[in-house]
Formats: C-alpha cells, sequence, structure tokens
C-alpha cells in the first residue's frame, strides 16, 4: 500500500468516477493508477459516446467524470455540454492527447470544470487526478 493511499480526500471528494475512453490501455492505466490513489472510490468505465448521456443522467450525486475529447472519432463536446445542463452536480474533466487553449476553453464553455492534456506517464495521472478529485 502506497502513502498516497492513506492520505486523507477532501470532504467534498466524490464517491464515484467515470472514465470514459475509447483507448483501453489509457482506461486501465488512469484506473490503475486511480485505485491505486484512493481505493475508497468506486470506479467505472465507459468505452463509447453510445448511450453516455443516459448512464451519467443516472450516476450518483457529486461524481467526477473524466472524459476523452474524442470518443470513436466523434467529439464529445455535444454530449458533455447535455449532460453538464442536465446534471450540474457533476465535475467534469475533458482530456486529450493533444489539447490546445481554444479547445479547454471550450470543454470549458460546455460545462467542464478543467481540461488537460492526457498524461505521458504515471506521475502525470497521479497529479491530474489529485486536483480533479480535491485529494491533499
Amino acid at each position: 500500500m502506497s502513502l498516497e493511499s492513506l492520505t486523507p480526500r477532501a470532504s467534498d471528494a466524490p464517491g464515484t468516477v467515470f472514465i470514459v475512453d475509447d483507448e483501453p490501455d489509457h482506461a486501465l492505466i488512469a484506473r490503475h493508477v486511480l485505485r491505486g490513489m484512493a481505493p475508497e472510490l468506486e470506479v467505472r468505465v465507459l468505452s463509447t459516446i453510445e448511450g453516455l448521456a443516459r448512464e451519467l443522467a443516472v450516476a450518483p450525486p457529486g461524481s467526477a467524470v473524466l472524459l476523452d475529447r474524442l470518443l470513436g472519432g466523434v467529439e464529445s463536446y455535444a454530449t458533455l455540454r447535455e449532460v453538464a445542463a442536465g446534471r450540474p452536480d457533476l465535475r467534469f474533466t475533458l482530456v486529450s492527447a493533444w489539447l490546445t487553449p481554444e479547445e479547454a476553453e471550450r470543454a470549458r464553455e460546455a460545462g467542464a470544470a478543467d481540461a488537460a492534456q492526457k498524461p505521458a506517464n504515471l506521475d502525470g495521472w497521479r497529479t491530474l487526478f489529485r486536483g480533479m478529485l480535491g485529494l491533499v
């Protein structure tokens, strides 16, 4: 067990995290890092944009969502906008292998709390999740 997993969560940290990525390796790495940091969290992995809005519409209150910008070649901004409008309690972080400042702004305008380039290493994933989840 790592020292990071013993670090207390912020009181407003979510109980459920959705990882939405169509690249199985990226989703597996993100889930592995997150479970190592906060094993008490429920982590759900989704891989397609089809049915995503419906799945997130019934997500536990206050869930966090790590959302890939491109899912199966389809940009996820419209789905982000739709879900965020109906579920303002969900906290979205949009990620992409390549993210311009304009795309990051577009993500925030669609309802994301943050947008970031996908991390290139495990420490980068840990840093992303610390910020996303309010882990200390």
